[in-house]
This record gives C-alpha cells, sequence and structure tokens, in this order.
C-alpha cells in the first residue's frame, strides 16, 4: 500500500521516497513506498511535476497503491528518488475542489439544494445539483453566503479515522460515504470546513477558506432529468474569469462608446435592428424569388414525359431560397417538374413536381443526384431535398436530375 503523503500534508511539494517496483516502457510507471503526488480520483485531476530528472506526466490509483506515469528516464527499483510536485496546478486544484466544498455546502443550507456529482476541469469546474432549475437570484445569495464565509477566513482541516469512530462520524457528513471507503485500509479521510462543512474526501485543499478569494458561479444549465449543472471557478481562476471579461466589456464599450452598463440596452437595440433588417431582406427576396418563379414557369420548356422541367441554379441569399423557388414555380405551374440548386459553403438540392405533373419519383432523382457527390436526402409525394459537401456542382447536380426523370 502506498503512503500518501497529501493526505496529512498537502502543502509538502518534495519529497524522497524509495521505488518499490517499476514498469518498463516508452513512459515507464514508477510505484513508490510513499508519495506526495495526488492521484486522479474523487473528480479531481492529477499532480505534474518530476521525479528526479523525469517528468511525471499522470497519476493513477490501482487498489491501494499509486502508480506514476513518466516521461524520460525512471530511476531504478529500491533506489531513493527525489519528487517535486508542480505548485500552481496543486494550488489550483486545491482551491477549486475547496471552492466546491463550499458552495455545495452553502447550496444544501440556504436552498437545501444537494450535489450529487463534481468535476474539476482544466479551465472550469462543474457540480451537478438536484435540482431542476436554479435561479440568478438564488445563486447570488448562495455566492453572497460564501463570501462572508472566505471573508471570515475558517480553518479548513483534514482527518483519518479506522473502523467504529469512521461509521460513527459517517452519519454525521454532508453526503453518506460509500462503502468501500469506510472499509479502506487507509480509513476514513473527513474534510471539515470549520462550523460549515464535514464530507468524506480524498483530494487536497486550502488551509483556511480565506485562500479562495471567491467563489463564483457562471452559470446554471439543465443536466439529467432533474438536475442542473452549474459552472463556477474559485481562487486564481476567478480573478482570471472577472479580467477575461472586463477585457470583453471594454472592448464593447469602446466599439458601442457606451458604458458597460448600457451594454444591454445598446446591444438589444442592435439585434432588434438587425433581426428588422432581416426580415425586410426576405421579404425583397421573396419578392424577387415570385418574380423569377413566374418567369421560369412561362418559359419552361415541355418536358419528353409530360409537363415541363424547370432546372434552375442560385447563389447568394441561403439554402433556403431553392425551397422557396420550387414552391413557387410549381404553385405558378402545376405540370411543372423543377429541380434548383443553391450553391454555397454546400450545394443544397429541392426537386418537386406539380400536382398536374407526370407523377415521376422526385427522391429517386434526387438521391441518384447527390450520391456522387457524397450527398444524401429524401422527401416522400412530390416534394424531395438534400444536400451534398461540395461547391461548384451545381450544373451537374441539374443534369443528372434531369437524366434519372428522364428514365
Amino acid at each position: 500500500m502506498t503512503e500518501r503523503l497529501y493526505q496529512e500534508r498537502p502543502l509538502v511539494l518534495s519529497f524522497e521516497s524509495r521505488v518499490a517496483a517499476v514498469r518498463p516502457g516508452a513512459k515507464p510507471e514508477v510505484r513508490l513506498e510513499a508519495t506526495a503526488f495526488y492521484p486522479t480520483s474523487g473528480g479531481q485531476p492529477h499532480d505534474t511535476g518530476f521525479l528526479d530528472d523525469a517528468r511525471v506526466v499522470e497519476v493513477k490509483e490501482e487498489g491501494e497503491e499509486v502508480w506514476h506515469v513518466l516521461e524520460g528516464d525512471a530511476p531504478r527499483e529500491g533506489a531513493v528518488a527525489r519528487g517535486v510536485v508542480d505548485e500552481p496546478r496543486r494550488r489550483d486544484h486545491r482551491e477549486q475542489h475547496s471552492g466546491q466544498h463550499l458552495l455545495s455546502a452553502v447550496l444544501l443550507d440556504v436552498a437545501r439544494v444537494p450535489t450529487v456529482a463534481f468535476h474539476l476541469g482544466a479551465e472550469f469546474s462543474t457540480i451537478d445539483v438536484q435540482a431542476e432549475r436554479i435561479g440568478r437570484d438564488l445563486l447570488d445569495r448562495v455566492e453572497k453566503r460564501a463570501s462572508e464565509i472566505i471573508r471570515r477566513n475558517v480553518p479548513v482541516t483534514a482527518s483519518v479515522v479506522h473502523g467504529d469512530a469512521a461509521r460513527a462520524q459517517a452519519r454525521s457528513l454532508r453526503k453518506a460515504p460509500e462503502e468501500v471507503a469506510l472499509a479502506s485500509p487507509r480509513g476514513l479521510r473527513v474534510v471539515e470546513i470549520q462550523g460549515i462543512d464535514r464530507d468524506a474526501c480524498c483530494g487536497t485543499h486550502v488551509q483556511a477558506t480565506g485562500e479562495l478569494g471567491l467563489v463564483k458561479v457562471l452559470s446554471a444549465e439543465r443536466g439529467k432529468k432533474g438536475e442542473t449543472r452549474l459552472t463556477f471557478v474559485a481562487g486564481g481562476r476567478a480573478l482570471a474569469a472577472f479580467q477575461e471579461r472586463q477585457a470583453v466589456l471594454d472592448e464593447l464599450s469602446q466599439s458601442l462608446t457606451t458604458s458597460f452598463r448600457d451594454l444591454g440596452s445598446r446591444v438589444q437595440k442592435i439585434v432588434d435592428a438587425e433581426k428588422a433588417a432581416r426580415l425586410e431582406a426576405r421579404g425583397l427576396r421573396e419578392e424577387a424569388l415570385e418574380g423569377r418563379a413566374r418567369k421560369l414557369a412561362a418559359a419552361a420548356p415541355a418536358f419528353a414525359k409530360g409537363g415541363v422541367l424547370v432546372l434552375e441554379r442560385l447563389t447568394g441569399g441561403d439554402s433556403q431560397d431553392a425551397r422557396t423557388l420550387v414552391s413557387r414555380v410549381i404553385a405558378a405551374r402545376k405540370d411543372a417538374l423543377c429541380a434548383v440548386v443553391h450553391e454555397g459553403e454546400k450545394l443544397t438540392l429541392v426537386v418537386a413536381r406539380g400536382d398536374q405533373a407526370p407523377a415521376l419519383d422526385v427522391a429517386a432523382a434526387l438521391r441518384e443526384a447527390l450520391t456522387p457527390f457524397g450527398g444524401k436526402g429524401g422527401g416522400q409525394g412530390g416534394f424531395a431535398q438534400g444536400a451534398a459537401p461540395v461547391t461548384g456542382k451545381g450544373g451537374e447536380a441539374l443534369a443528372l436530375v434531369e437524366k434519372a426523370l428522364g428514365k
């Protein structure tokens, strides 16, 4: 069993230990008798650093043992190796994990909302809570309460208990520990924010809440049924998040020549104006398509199998124009077979027939035209639509439609 130095002394970042075993390979793996490197577990990622001159790139648990994955030469079995844990990464993980404990405790106290999952990511951390929805008003109250506890600089301690003592303490924890934790030969590790929270946890933590500086919830999104996912930052990440957002606000304020307090109303005016312009442009576009459809219908050549055939290419606008033009053509000419291709970032093809046109399989014709270009689509009755991830092939696609309809 590997002795885990970080459990009792999370601030110890350099140590020496005898090498218990080595697994050779492109990235050799080393097991030490004792380690200060934290392995991935409990929602917290592993530490990194150095073991002698080799970089530690991963630390993992296998039962009660801890293995260190290296880039570089592994020390020999039986030798005494020196480990150095990356301090900024460890500090960041301590802040985020302690921030999670504080946030979960306050959510439970203020709103009776329990935490069901935690993940510490590279930029943001998340907790899943048992609530259909968490509003900003509640988050404001939770953040205010957390900030009060941070300002009080409440001590954060960790202790390890075994056997009956572990089972007795388990009853007073925020979340009941799993049986495997109670039965572990390492004992049950209890992390306490004095007078605020007690929870079973193997992770690394701050020594007092003042180290967190701030815990900030950035977003609340629907998760699994009955759950909400909260994305948050703490400590140094919270400062970085505010600096990033401030830079965006400053840039927007300068671009729009307004204060950040007026940005919301200013942006809403821009959005409303852009929406109105889009609707106006769409109306004008549809008028133009209507006129184009009448001309195409009037000049449509006769088709060998009956009725008339209209083939047309569109550029500009958007792919919806192809559907609009086809609909207008067959409305103006009931006996028309019509295929329109729109060429933008991809090729969009629409094929349809009027009520009095030959009862040909337009969906089959569409598939035959798109398949050579890696496209697909389908339809039913007298209408079919599809797309292909190509450009500049509109003329070829229309020729293939005409050939398929003429079979």
